[in-house]
């Protein structure tokens, strides 16, 4: 029996018995061939297959193709004779038979590095067991997939070559990463220098594998030779990104230079990764519960466990537990560990944008926020650790329930775990539910070795902290023993209780315990079994308090996210003194960063002591209010200013009382309030890419206002509330790329607001609207509002607004080719600007003017202004000014034919804006569309320009769209001279929302393609282009 050997890492390579088969007719035959062996998974359609090798080709062309190529495929392999086949073959689809008698080395390349990857975290210390099998991995890896081999004709299977070449090249970094890392752990420098130099063999530019190759070098006592390694590095990153070194290069190489060289033991330094990591630092250590981790670790190892529900009681260690088995598991986990507190959300609406926000991802567009996030997850190796969810299980809204979400997350990814925590069980099929009880308690009386309990030695842990000193006396082991067995180990139960130490003796906190337990269980059984114990912890602690302790928590129940202590002294009147004493008798917590918070099931009990007297809980719920609208309003200045960056912090720690403040005052129609300081919310929200979260808040005021609002009313002040509030969502939805809904709103509340000669609202309304038009392509409409932006800011001493639209006239003299103006409006925001210190719209302002220079031909101005804006950007860590000044540096780099560093800049401004979901996008993708077509990567230009168009289309970003479709234009001309070609140059050069560079190019495609056509069709290319419509030229010239 023949066998077919198939080699598809490298160069594809194909044998029948040892012998290498030439005899195909076509690349067409190749591919199929390589598209049948490597998805051979699934059988599939005709239909399919056709329109991956033969998109352009009428259908019943294409068909016989297919035929052909399919006929000459088993003719080569002699598939007729072959037993069993290699193909299966039915009417309508064809699949590689995998019980055939083949090989595929890209088989047991993916074989190793999956169970490696599922089974790193079971592997012993040594690891001996996967650097063997990454080594055996590694040496089947001859090169990129199907290298040097294309079929150009068809961008459908370039795109699978492109996306299956790059995942497995990130497949072999990874396993060489970790190899060069496991062989320098152990000092295996020749093993070490193998893997880094494979590692520049394939990423010339990863600094980390220099760095590898320096240090073992120098460590193996060949200092010159470590110290040339620097400079191939010096000279690979100068040459081709045009940087230097990073700060750590230049360390290790400044070490060897001088000899003061650790080793990797002494100096367990890493680069700092990306990941996601924001599991809280535990303020006490970690008691107990080693079968728990241990039957956890087994769970989260497991693939098909992927949505794991720790189940139990408020208070039992839920949380606690799951943050430890995270902690446990960060590096299992490829794009990290993420803590998302669902405590404080009140719907899964909300809880949508608090999973994006925790794990950086930011909405954009139209489409639903649960579809983009599901999308963001798809490929993400991460641990979501989802906290307290049950208060969600119930409450269903058109996103559906919590269960219902976490079910489409499970469905929409392959490789997210859920480590959820909840008092109910989720009841889903998928679910692995893992019941939490108490710590290790004594079961019966006189048991000896009290201290190997848990439930024990975090009484005693916790009484330290309250009774410095203590210490457990044989007369107090009863009394602790029978309180963990009264709370059966229940960890915030023992807290509570210990608390008391300074009062009372272990044995009369169990017998005041079991009093309040007894009468629960006796007079209130509607109570759930599972808090009675609870419940009487509660009681007990509460009837404990002073009237004034009771008064204070009871209103401290109304902070959300933690709270300062002045916010405490204006909001509840609390004094130093009874914080103290609350933070003693564990009902308070204070935090490391100063701040105190309640425990959510503590705030839960108290809040239903200020709900039982709705006077004082109106007074409350206004003062909180009132205080933290304030506290925006006083920290807004800050934000256009220097102090920028503090205001930002300070604001950002107290969101969610600022939400619940702004939530309360728009159901009690404090509308003029929010007024006053909507714009400083909306500019937070701004600055943290909160781009959703703003159209929510605000969309909700305005239905507010709205159901407010009495029938034929012309109470001004609730009209200008109206228009300004609907500003801001006008502004938010502009920002996801609704801008056609934007300008919807933003028109009729400009025109509402500008007439008023009372009211700083029309500054900001203008300008949005400017910014709306802008982006439209409406340029004219545009600068009039700018103009009128520029007035009104003036009017009303709104320096920042004024700065703006003079930036923003800049920018539509630049579009529309008048530089020297351009250049006069821009440096006049620059220098103002810069006096006002707001470093987010400074780099801003310098990103474009940048980008105005470098349209004037001053390459050098260009680039000093772009690379200010990159470094403050990156100082701030302000991404979408990093995004801006990333994609104006290529730019800069393309103009001077530096294209492989202008690739390097396209791609990392791209990845920032898909990151935070920013419309830009398009942009960048249609700037590197140009890069791609100068380096002569033609499938990369097509569909760079497509994906360019598509997302502007969907934005509404016109002259974007309009530049895209001008890249496809100057790629129809390169491949033929078509009068369609020159009615689409045509069609760009009459549109008003061209841009001037847009025109320059569409005028020298026009001459070339005049030159090319016959006079004939030039004149009916230029009779029929006023009819054509954008649809119209789309549908034409969309990827086949």
């Amino acid at each position: 029996m023949a066998h077919l050997a198939l080699s598809v890492l490298g160069d594809m390579e194909i044998f029948i018995d040892d012998a290498p088969i030439s005899s195909f007719e076509s690349d067409k035959v190749r591919a199929l061939l390589a598209y049948l062996a490597v998805e051979s998974g699934h059988s599939h359609r005709r239909d399919s297959l056709v329109g991956l090798l033969w998109p352009d080709f009428p259908e019943q062309s294409a068909r016989h193709n297919l035929r052909q190529a399919l006929f000459n495929l088993r003719l080569v392999l002699g598939d007729h004779t072959a037993q069993p086949p290699y193909l299966i073959i039915t009417r309508d689809t064809i699949q590689f038979n995998r019980e055939s008698d083949y090989s595929l080395d890209l088989d047991p390349f993916n074989e190793v590095f999956s169970a490696w990857e599922a089974n790193q975290n079971r592997e012993g210390d040594d690891g001996a067991a996967p650097v063997s099998q990454l080594e055996d991995m590694v040496n089947l890896y001859r090169g990129a997939f199907l290298q040097h081999f294309s079929v150009d004709d068809s961008a459908e299977f370039e795109e699978w070559i492109l996306v299956k070449r790059e995942a497995l090249h990130q497949r072999v970094m990874n396993a060489l990463i970790y190899l060069t890392n496991a062989f320098e752990e152990c000092g295996n420098f020749q093993s070490v220098r193998r893997y880094a130099a494979r590692q520049l063999e394939l990423d010339p530019w990863r600094e980390e594998a220099h760095i590898q190759l320096m240090r073992v070098l120098a460590l193996d006592g060949q200092r010159s030779a470590a110290l040339a390694q620097y400079e191939t590095c010096r000279r690979v990153l100068a040459e081709e990104l045009g940087v230097e070194p990073s700060a750590k290069t230049r360390d290790i190489y400044e070490q060897i230079r001088s000899g003061m060289l650790k080793s990797r033991a002494e100096d367990p330094a890493r680069i700092p990764t990306t990941i996601i990591d924001n599991l809280p630092i535990p303020m006490t250590p970690f008691l107990g519960r080693e079968p728990e981790l241990a039957r956890l670790a087994e769970m989260i190892a497991d693939p098909e466990c992927r949505c794991i529900t720790l189940l139990g009681p408020g208070g039992i260690g839920k949380t606690r537990l799951a943050l430890q088995a995270a902690e446990q598991h960060r590096s299992v986990f490829a794009h990290g560990v993420a803590f998302i507190p669902l405590a404080p959300v009140t719907s899964t609406d909300a809880a949508i944008p608090a999973i994006a926000d925790v794990i950086h991802f930011s909405f954009y567009g139209s489409s639903e926020p649960k579809v983009q996030l599901i999308h963001y997850l798809q490929d993400k190796q991460i641990l979501l650790v989802v906290d307290n969810i049950e208060h969600l299980l119930g409450n269903s809204n058109h996103t559906g329930t919590i269960a219902e979400l976490i079910i489409e997350i499970l469905q929409g990814t392959t490789r997210v775990k859920l480590l959820v925590t909840s008092r109910e069980a989720l009841n889903l099929q998928g679910e692995w539910p893992f019941q939490v009880q108490g710590l290790s308690f004594p079961s019966v009386e006189g048991i000896d070795g009290l201290d190997k309990y848990s439930a024990v030695a975090l009484f005693v842990q916790r009484a330290r902290r309250a009774s410095p000193g203590f210490e457990m006396s044989a007369d107090d082991e009863a009394g602790v023993a029978r309180l963990c067995r009264l709370v059966e180990g229940m960890p915030l139960a023992i807290e509570l209780a210990a608390a008391w130490t300074r009062l009372l003796s272990p044995v009369e906190i169990a017998r005041e315990i079991e009093l309040s337990l007894d009468f629960l269980n006796a007079q209130m059984r509607d109570l759930p079994e599972r808090h009675r114990s609870m419940r009487a912890v509660f009681d007990h602690s509460w009837q404990m308090l002073t009237a004034e302790e009771q008064r204070v928590l009871r209103i401290l129940s109304v902070f959300r996210g933690g709270f300062q202590r002045q916010a405490a002294e204006q909001v509840a009147g609390a004094t130093l003194p009874v914080l103290s004493s609350l933070v003693i008798r564990s009902l308070l917590r204070r935090t490391g960063a100063g701040r105190y918070d309640l425990h959510e099931l503590v705030r839960q009990y108290a809040a239903t002591k200020l709900d039982e007297d709705p006077q004082e809980l109106l007074a409350v719920r206004e003062r909180h209010s009132l205080y933290f609208l304030g506290f925006l309003e006083e920290k807004g200045g800050g934000l256009l200013k220097s102090q920028q960056q503090q205001s930002l912090a300070e604001l950002a720690g107290e969101i969610d009382n600022i939400r619940v403040a702004w939530e309360w005052a728009s159901g009690n129609q404090k509308f003029q309030l929010l007024c006053q300081v909507s714009f400083t919310l909306c500019y937070l929200f701004t600055l943290r890419d909160w781009y959703k979260d703003g159209e929510i808040i605000f969309r909700r005021t305005v239905e507010a206002l709205r159901a407010n609002e009495p029938e034929g009313s012309d109470d001004s002040v609730q009209q200008v509330a109206l228009y300004a509030m609907l500003a801001h969502l006008g502004y938010f939805q502009l920002r996801q790329g609704k801008s056609e809904e934007a300008y919807s709103i933003l028109k009729p509340s400009a025109a509402f607001l500008q007439p008023l000669a009372d009211t700083s609202a029309a500054v900001y309304t203008v300008w949005y609207l400017g910014i709306c038009c802008w982006i439209l392509g409406r340029f004219n409409e545009a600068k009039v509002s700018f103009l009128e932006g520029q007035a009104l800011a003036q009017k009303y001493g709104e320096r920042w607004h004024e700065v703006l639209s003079v930036e923003f006239l800049g920018r539509i003299a630049h579009e529309q080719g008048e530089y020297d103006q351009a250049r006069q409006y821009f440096s006049k925001a620059l220098a103002t600007m810069r006096a006002l210190g707001d470093p987010s719209m400074t780099a801003h302002v310098l990103s474009y003017f940048g980008r105005m220079m470098l349209a004037h031909g001053d390459y050098t101005e260009a680039e000093k202004l772009l690379g200010e804006s990159l470094e403050i950007s990156q100082k701030i860590n302000y991404r979408f000014t990093l995004g801006l000044s990333l994609d104006g540096l290529g730019k800069v780099a393309y103009t001077q034919g530096f294209y492989t560093k202008a690739h390097t800049f396209f791609a990392e401004s791209a990845a920032l804006f898909q990151d935070t979901g920013d419309h830009r996008l398009s942009r960048t993708l249609n700037h590197q569309g140009f890069n791609y077509l100068a380096l002569g990567d033609i499938a990369g230009a097509e569909k760079a320009f497509h994906t360019a168009l598509n997302r502007a289309l969907e934005g509404g970003l016109m002259p974007v769209a309009l530049s895209a479709l001008s890249g496809i234009a100057q790629l129809e001309a390169l491949q033929k001279a078509r009068r369609e070609t020159l009615e689409l140059v045509f069609y760009i050069l009459q549109h008003p929302s061209s841009s001037h560079e847009t025109k320059k190019l569409a005028a020298r495609l026009r001459s070339e393609l005049e030159s090319r056509l016959s006079q004939r069709e030039v004149e009916l290319a230029l009779q029929n282009a006023p009819s054509q419509s954008m649809e119209q030229l789309v549908q034409l010239f969309s990827q086949p």
